[in-house]
């Protein structure tokens, strides 16, 4: 039996300087960033922002406001810790301009006291440079147009350096489209040893986003990046892209990590130059992101990756009419994929079997010294195709996370240093060769050299809804298949029991769910504890297709049991509650080995969502209960499976 959660991790600051965290990847990384990079603003005379106002003489409104091109406006000597932004965002139309503060982890720029608003809004040419500082809780909104960049617009280009976005928004209605969740740049968007998190496009409409975290039109560079909890949401059926990151020009991705974003397709990175320049990524890791198709990274051009990790991502679908078989981890355009000492493992798609890699007519795959799992591309004969015994996403020391090798990997030392020249370091920063040779993937396994930074990738709880009041799992849009905090999948038998889900949901954008499987399975939703009021009812929706024999005998079936002070689960009406409506339509059969044969449940096609309520037994009235869905399925054959929705417990809850 395994009871399955899902963590998160979050980024505390640093406790050591830049420089020399950085200085050894810089020494070995120049070539990685071969692609065009605008060139840093000028050194201009200095505008020096002397308080911390919103507005005024020397605040950065009024600094910015009256700054000449290519200027530095510099925020090195405020004290404060904090810049409220109350009347908007901060608009400038200067060329080049490079706003320099004191430290990521000293200064932040906050924009939740001007909801709808970006922290800026950059319109002129030669792009516009962030240093030292954090950008939070911007929350573009547009009802007219398209919405672009919840915390920085940028007509032009976006560079970074020691960085920190966090908890901005983008979104639209009607048919707009909400573009860069985060940061949306009309040509590049270039980030260095910056932090893009807990950011999300949202199209609230029936418009589509893309970008949960960042857009890009012209091209995405991330040296020392972390791109993590992102979101491209969309509250429709039109699709949504690059839960993280979305460019149509080159991409060049170096000792990153991206890791639990979330979309429609493409979960990590949606990569869709057009154009023939070819993609890049180098000792980074692109894990634990999930999708409806693609949980990991799309590309349509060629693209080389070198001694980098991809794996654990997941998607709802693995196969489909258009894509024939869809790669979870990486899914490619008509182009080759260039690997050296890579390692995709682990990705899965739920309910349905899943290639790490695929790609469309045309695809290909060279290259020396990877291990690749599942593919359903032709691999070169050296790759190893066993799975690569992992450990989560986590901090393993260095400044963006990674996933250890476990003992007894096939990764560890069958990997090798790419053709265009050795790499001294790991994604972490540590030495790239440790034992008989190179570890594939961007983790050297190192047992010594862990946990050795201030940054601290750990895990922690999933979003918390407010059950028993309600629970619609919406909170959750970001973490699918995530459950919500307190809540439970346990689970024996075939397939992985509960989840979260994305596809023919009651409330957008998400409901819970369990898979019809084709053979012996007993998997149980369990909530967190509660205490019954005296007049408590409960009230849910639930859609079901299972399969079932005839108008009063199912298969597959699932039953509501409830637990009174810790006791063994029992089934609700056994308990002493009723139905009022909605109750259990069939007996399941005895024939072939289901858990729960013999038993009332529910069965066969609902024909859509259907509203259930039910009384607790006077037995519950004042204690500490769990409720539980428990679904059950036998020996052979399946349907689709069961999804629930909108969990209330309160007076009359329907």
């Amino acid at each position: 039996m395994t009871t399955t959660t899902r963590p998160t991790f979050t980024v505390r600051a640093r406790r050591r300087p830049l420089a020399l965290c950085l200085a050894s990847l810089f020494a070995s990384a120049t070539p990685l960033l071969a692609a065009p990079v605008p060139p840093p603003p000028s050194h201009a005379p200095a505008g020096v922002v002397s308080n911390c106002d919103d507005s005024g003489p020397g605040s950065l409104r009024d600094v910015m406001t009256n700054a000449a091109d290519g200027d530095v406006i510099d925020l090195t000597a405020l004290t404060c810790s904090t810049i409220s932004l109350t009347s908007g965002a901060i608009v400038t139309g200067q060329p080049g301009l490079r706003v320099v503060g004191p430290g990521r982890d000293l200064l932040t720029i906050d924009a939740s006291a001007s909801p709808g608003s970006a922290a800026f809004y950059h319109l002129g040419g030669s792009g516009i440079w962030f240093e030292s500082l954090s950008i939070r809780n911007g929350s573009k909104y547009r009802n007219d147009n398209n919405a672009r960049g919840g915390c920085v617009h940028s007509e032009s280009s976006v560079v970074t350096l020691d960085v920190d976005f966090r908890n901005c928004t983008v979104a639209t209605s009607g048919s707009h489209a909400a573009l860069g969740g985060a940061v949306f740049a009309g040509a590049f968007g270039v980030f260095q040893n910056s932090t893009i998190t807990g950011s999300a496009a949202i199209a609230r409409g029936n418009g589509y986003a893309s970008g949960g975290g960042v857009y890009a039109y012209s091209g995405f560079v991330g040296f020392v990046l972390t791109l993590a909890d992102n979101d491209a949401r969309s509250y429709s059926d039109t699709q949504t892209f690059g839960g993280g990151a979305f460019t149509r020009g080159y991409a060049t991705l170096a000792y990153s990590a991206v890791a639990r974003n979330h979309a429609k397709r493409e979960g990590g990175l949606a990569l869709f130059d057009t154009s023939g320049h070819d993609q890049l990524i180098v000792d980074s890791t692109i894990s634990e992101n999930t999708a409806q198709y693609v949980g990991g990274i799309y590309s349509y051009d060629a693209i080389t990756i070198e001694n980098s990790t991809i794996a654990d991502n997941v998607a709802t679908y693995g196969a489909g009419v258009a894509y024939n078989a869809i790669g979870v981890g990486v899914h490619m355009g008509p182009s080759v994929l260039t690997a050296y000492s890579t390692l995709i493992s682990g990705n899965t798609a739920f309910g349905q079997g899943a290639y790490d890699l695929a790609g469309e007519t045309g695809a290909t795959v060279v290259g020396t010294n990877n291990l690749i799992a599942l593919s359903g591309l032709g691999v070169p004969g050296d790759t190893i195709r066993t799975p690569a015994i992992l450990a989560a996403v986590a901090d393993n020391g260095g400044l963006s996370p990674t996933q250890a090798l476990r003992a007894g990997s096939p990764g560890i030392d069958a990997g090798t240093q790419p053709p265009s020249g050795p790499l001294a370091n790991d994604q972490r920063g540590f030495g790239r060769w440790f034992g008989t040779g190179p570890d594939i993937g961007a983790f050297e396994n190192q047992a010594d050299r862990l946990l050795t930074t201030g940054f601290d990738f750990g895990p922690i709880a999933a979003p918390q809804g407010t059950f028993p009041q309600e629970e619609n799992f919406d909170e959750l849009s970001a973490f699918v298949p995530a459950l919500p905090a307190g809540w439970s999948n346990v689970h024996t038998g075939t397939g992985g029991g509960w989840s979260t889900i994305e596809s023919n949901v009651h409330t957008r954008p998400v409901s819970a769910f369990a898979d019809d499987v084709n053979d012996i399975s007993d998997s149980s939703l369990v909530t967190p504890a509660f205490t019954v009021g005296p007049d408590d009812e409960l009230g849910f929706v639930h859609r079901f297709k299972l399969e079932t024999d005839t108008d009063v005998i199912g298969y597959d079936g699932v039953v509501l049991e409830i637990s009174i002070d810790g006791h063994a689960f029992t089934d609700l009406v056994t308990a002493g509650g009723t139905f009022l409506g909605g109750g259990y339509n069939r007996t399941l059969s005895d024939c072939c080995d289901n858990p729960l044969a013999g038993r009332q449940a529910w069965s066969d096609d609902s024909d859509g969502y259907h509203e259930v309520v039910a009384t607790f037994p006077p037995s519950a009235v004042g204690h500490s209960v769990r409720l539980r869905w428990r679904m059950a399925t036998d020996s052979s054959d399946r349907v689709q499976g069961y999804w629930l929705d909108d969990v209330r417990v309160g007076i009359g809850p329907a």
